[in-house]
């Protein structure tokens, strides 16, 4: 399914592409249709403001999206540094075999949803979300079937014994988490394709909050005497309540209005094409998020001390990759907009504006990383070895969240305009071609 692009109007270079704020909704004007320079300083200064206005919702939400593990592990690691090691594990098969997968999928219903809202195709966007949620359907019970044999995956790996099967059985848990999880995740893009931004970092603020609360009953306090396993449980409540917050903020809200007209068989056209972009925007997202979520499962044949810093490393990475989280979605949705209302010259200025947000911001956060050399660490592991680990690791951490802020403002701009296979060829190469036999010989 594509999304037909109404032509820009020319020979009229002096007025740009407005960004006006509703009570409810942010969208692309279209009564603007004419279009500034591509560095006309003024579109620019309105650009940056703009974009700042899209990107800081979700980057709120992706930190504390990201807290939720965060949280579960440090509840986790009272337990002991074994209990640790195998959470950890299950997060990381999880996030590679699970999230990564209908992440990538929900990536088809960002790029088509934010064109169509664009062009004015407003119902569009509601037959797409039905879509994605046929096509996140499938996806799910094939990653449930994966997960039922997760403890002989790591076995194969070399991993532990003891370790393996704990991780196996947590990963087996945790497939009760993913349909609350996908509906949330999938949720969240429609919303961004509309620029309404408010409800989403609400809900993952709340969602968080849930974690915490079911986290010490289910994990501190052993309420249910699952022990470890608490924390999977833990996730699905949070989840399940956090939708149910949603759903009542988009009632509330009416946001649902202009796009959702109910369930309709109509949503059976173009199910194959948009099966086909989701599977491609799959593919690219899988390909990144595997390339160094396999070097954590390798790395954890080193010991369990090695697996349990491994663990804090990738997801103290993951919170501080939130601002280019949220600079990808308001490119993503920016660039998909503006291409959808036939403003290339707009869509190429937000891509711009993207990239050098995303830089800036990574300044921003190596510096402070650089200069605490690596005494943050000491909130959730203790031991020199550990302490000795982090700091060595650390000055690659840094080059990792520079390239990868940048990664993900260009990978906004390729989804906001439907270029998932360029994305999915770059990854290939770059991840497995060139740098993945240099990280495993």
């Amino acid at each position: 399914m594509t999304v037909q692009k109404s032509g820009s109007t020319p020979h009229h270079s002096k007025k740009i592409l407005e960004i006006f704020k509703t009570p409810k909704v942010y969208e692309v004007s279209q009564q603007q249709t004419v279009e500034a320079r591509l560095l006309d300083g003024q579109a620019l200064r309105k650009e940056f403001w703009s974009f700042l206005v899209y990107a800081l919702p979700p980057t709120v939400s992706y930190a504390l999206d990201t807290g939720v593990e965060i949280v579960c592990l440090a509840f986790v690691a009272k337990l002991g540094e074994r209990e640790l090691a195998a959470a950890g594990l299950a997060f990381m098969l999880s996030n590679m075999s699970g999230h990564a997968v209908y992440t990538g999928a929900s990536t088809a219903l960002g790029t088509l949803g934010s064109q169509a809202y664009g062009a004015r195709k407003y119902e569009l966007v509601g037959l797409l979300l039905q879509q994605a949620m046929v096509v996140a359907g499938v996806v799910l019970a094939a990653i449930s079937t994966l997960w039922l044999f997760a403890g002989q995956m790591f076995h194969a790996c070399g991993i532990a014994p003891t370790i393996a099967g704990m991780a196996g059985s947590f990963i087996r848990w945790q497939i009760l988490t993913l349909p609350p999880m996908a509906l949330m995740q999938l949720l969240k893009v429609w919303l961004e394709a509309q620029g309404i931004l408010r409800p989403i970092t609400a809900v993952s603020c709340a969602v968080l909050v849930f974690t915490w609360m079911f986290g010490w009953l289910l994990i501190e306090r052993d309420m249910l005497g699952l022990g470890l396993y608490g924390a999977p449980v833990a996730v699905l409540c949070a989840y399940t309540c956090g939708n149910v917050v949603f759903l009542g903020l988009i009632a509330a809200g009416g946001y649902q209005k202009k796009t959702w007209k109910g369930w309709s068989w109509g949503a059976k056209a173009g199910l194959w094409g948009f099966a086909g972009l989701a599977l491609t925007g799959a593919g690219m997202v899988c390909l990144e998020w595997w390339s160094y979520e396999v070097l954590g499962v390798v790395g954890s044949a080193f010991g369990e001390t090695a697996t349990a810093v491994q663990t804090v490393l990738v997801n103290f990475s993951y919170f501080m990759y939130a601002t280019g989280e949220g600079i990808a979605i308001a490119a993503g949705t920016r660039v998909g907009n503006a291409l959808g209302a036939g403003l290339p010259v707009a869509a190429q200025r937000s891509a711009g504006m993207a990239v050098f947000l995303a830089l800036l911001s990574a300044f921003f956060i190596i510096v402070p990383l650089w200069a605490s050399r690596g005494t943050w660490v000491t909130s959730f592991l203790q031991g020199e070895e550990s302490f000795v680990l982090v700091s060595r690791c650390t000055p690659a951490l840094m080059l990792f969240l520079l390239f990868n802020s940048g990664y993900g403002a260009l990978s906004g701009i390729l989804l906001g305009s439907g270029k998932q296979q360029v994305g999915l060829v770059a990854n290939l190469v770059a991840c497995y071609l060139i740098v993945r036999p240099k990280g495993i010989p």
